[in-house]
């Protein structure tokens, strides 16, 4: 336990948000995170289950706010069904 925390407040330490660096906001890897995640909102808006099925890994497992797990499978049938069912609005604010 000791040791692990230790690790942690390394990490920590050394992490630049503790030197009052930020991240390059403007990287590559974090455009391509909003780009999907942008992908993402608007196949749920549109019920896009293409786009949908593309974008989540085969192993996806979600976990909504009430405790509930579904898996890829089952999210594609809500898509598809309309039981998921959202505004552009709502999908922004919730991902």
């Amino acid at each position: 336990m000791k040791k692990t925390l230790l690790i942690l407040v390394i990490m920590l330490a050394a992490s630049p948000l503790a030197f009052g660096q930020t991240a390059n906001r403007n990287s590559k890897a974090e455009r391509e995170v909003a780009k999907v995640n942008e992908e993402y909102d608007e196949a749920i808006v549109r019920r896009d289950a293409g786009a949908y099925e593309r974008i989540l890994a085969d192993d996806f497992i979600f976990t909504n706010f009430d405790g509930e797990v579904s898996n890829k499978t089952q999210e594609l049938e809500k898509i598809k069904s309309g039981d998921l069912n959202l505004s552009l609005e709502e999908a922004t604010t919730c991902g």
